[in-house]
């Protein structure tokens, strides 16, 4: 696995969640089994999850493009023009 690497200037900040406990059990024996932290374990696989989430954003094409040659005003009247109303039930 190749780890990213973090400068000093980026600092550490503080997370918390809340898992199940059989999910923090299973995470507690498998950083144990590989002698990592919990911690460590964690970030590997937000790391992996987010860069090929990355990856797929930029292979679908519309992250971060947007092409068009009509004005502000143009593209702002055209997605009100086709909003639907909201039903709202009694």
């Amino acid at each position: 696995m190749v780890r990213e690497s973090y400068s000093p200037q980026y600092g550490l900040e503080l997370l918390q969640i809340r898992l199940p406990a059989p999910l923090k059990h299973r995470l507690s024996q498998y950083a144990a089994l590989h002698r990592q932290s919990m911690t460590e374990i964690v970030q590997e696989a937000l790391e992996v999850l987010l860069r090929q989430s990355s990856r797929s954003l930029k292979e679908s094409g519309f992250c971060g493009q947007w092409q068009d040659d009509r004005s502000a005003e143009e593209i702002i009247h055209d997605i009100r023009s086709h909003r639907t109303p909201l039903l709202r039930s009694k």
